[in-house]
């Protein structure tokens, strides 16, 4: 009901535009997915799929984007606490900076008539496992020397891959950090 409320204060030229997340994606056994695979339906993320198809109904744009992060924030200082996650370490994230999600946004901002009832997903391009972005993690001075870290989940890999190339494609957008292991290296 809140996304639909919103519609009311968008002008008439205007682009509404939904931040989502990849939790709504079937797909969780480390394979690559793009805009058109197939959706999950949880309790959480029915509420999610439903204020996306509201969206794209009224012609607005849904972007959904990959683990946000930045150098204060994201899942590699959760992991740089250290300490035993019952999480998979081959298991794939999809991450994004900050700065460049907004910058994803912005670009879908000033071209409203090639994102108008379109969905993307927004993410660096380079899918991470758990064990990588512990690794880029201790790479950052912030974080090098840290408690140990464990992944018990099992070897199995979960995740998923964005398969970015539609939002390049419509709308030239690039990121400014091309990965989390570069971003890492870099502070």
């Amino acid at each position: 009901a809140d996304v639909q409320d919103g519609f009311q204060y968008l002008k008439s030229d205007g682009l509404y535009i939904f931040t989502s997340s990849g939790s709504v994606m079937a797909e969780n056994s480390g394979a690559t997915v793009n805009e058109e695979s197939d959706r999950a339906r949880t309790e959480r993320s029915g509420k999610i799929m439903d204020a996306e198809d509201v969206v794209l109904g009224k012609g607005g744009c849904v972007l959904r984007l990959g683990g946000l992060y930045s150098l204060e924030s994201g899942a590699h200082n959760f992991y740089a606490r250290g300490g035993e996650f019952n999480m998979k370490p081959n298991g794939f994230i999809n991450l994004l900076h900050y700065e460049d999600a907004a910058g994803a946004a912005l670009q879908c901002l000033q071209k409203p008539d090639l994102v108008k009832g379109e969905l993307f997903l927004v993410a660096d391009g380079q899918p991470m496992s758990r064990q990588d972005i512990l690794a880029a993690t201790r790479k950052c001075s912030m974080f090098k020397s840290g408690p140990e870290v464990k992944f018990v989940g099992g070897d199995e890999v979960d995740g998923k891959k964005y398969d970015v190339s539609k939002l390049r494609k419509k709308t030239a957008w690039t990121p400014k950090y091309p990965s989390f292991a570069q971003f890492m290296e870099q502070h």
